[in-house]
């Protein structure tokens, strides 16, 4: 995002700009930039801090990426109808998954049988709908 410099009423006032986008399940989304928190992204986009969290279900102590999916809204139940199955890659876990595809976790794991604590192996196919 970069600052933008408006006059109101012969004010001058800093509004923070950035771009929105919307993930194929239709749940919109800012990318984190770098040097950014859960706290600054909440500021630029007007949302409380714990919203953003439940939304991504993240705790206060994580931290989020440069380059992540932060949601400005919640997930959906399952992923858009392009979407029917994912084949998992090292290093995924089922929490990046879900924020691929915008699916919450919990939905996620009880589609695929997957018991809490546990994650899929590299080569396993999760469905996705």
């Amino acid at each position: 995002y970069q600052a933008v410099q408006k006059k109101d009423q012969g004010i001058e006032v800093n509004a923070l700009s950035f771009k929105t986008f919307v993930s194929p399940n239709r749940v919109k989304y800012v990318v984190a930039q770098e040097g950014e928190d859960i706290y600054d992204i909440a500021i630029k986009t007007d949302r409380w801090p714990g919203e953003l969290q439940r939304y991504n279900e993240i705790t206060e102590e994580q931290r989020i990426k440069t380059g992540q999916k932060v949601y400005l809204q919640p997930k959906r139940k399952k992923a858009a109808k392009d979407y029917s199955t994912h084949t998992v890659q090292e290093g995924e876990t089922l929490h990046t998954i879900a924020q691929q595809y915008a699916i919450h976790t919990q939905h996620l794991r009880r589609r695929n049988g997957i018991s809490k604590g546990q994650e899929p192996k590299p080569g396993d196919v999760l469905k996705l709908r």
